[in-house]
């Protein structure tokens, strides 16, 4: 075993898998040389990252309600490239892999909003009146008990600094 067999064995490259890779590569660059497919491809990731960016700033379910305001449709992105939609994606020789893409792009708009939805909100508006009175009494009570602390301290190195005379004069024991 050559040194080079090792690599390509450690690496996980074998024969098959590398002519695969080969075959599929040839398949997406004929695609990928054709201008409309190009376009196409970037129209969507454009509206990808747009509807992703809304997403992002919304969070009640009522703001999901309409699809078209988090997903991609065709109509836009044939709208981005000029082109009908019924030929774009569905009678050109590059049309399966634009369907792909475009199904990929909805796939992950689709769960970007699943997660947005299920995070947990923070803050005071999305906690119930009572929620907030025990907060506030909880912080009440520790404000007041540490101020009690802190004055019981104050006072006991006020006593322990004290000279003996003054002591002697109020009749504190030290």
């Amino acid at each position: 075993m050559s040194e080079n067999d090792f690599y390509q064995e450690f690496i996980g490259i074998d024969e098959d898998s590398s002519q695969a890779e080969q075959a599929e590569s040839s398949s997406t660059l004929l695609k990928s040389s054709h201008p409309t497919y190009l376009a196409a491809v970037q129209a969507i990731d454009k509206l990808k990252k747009e509807k992703l960016r809304y997403i992002k700033g919304h969070f009640k379910d009522s703001d999901f309600k309409a699809k078209k305001t988090y997903g991609i449709n065709k109509a836009e992105v044939a709208r981005e490239v000029d082109r009908e939609p019924g030929p774009l994606f569905n009678q050109n020789s590059f049309s399966k892999a634009l369907q792909e893409h475009f199904k990929d792009a909805n796939g992950d708009l689709e769960k970007a909003k699943i997660s947005q939805l299920e995070r947990k909100s923070n803050g005071f508006q999305n906690r119930s009146k009572t929620e907030l009175v025990k907060e506030v009494r909880k912080v009440t009570q520790e404000i007041d008990d540490l101020t009690k602390n802190n004055c019981e301290v104050l006072f006991q190195m006020m006593l322990d600094e004290l000279p003996l005379d003054v002591k002697r004069t109020l009749k504190i024991k030290a």
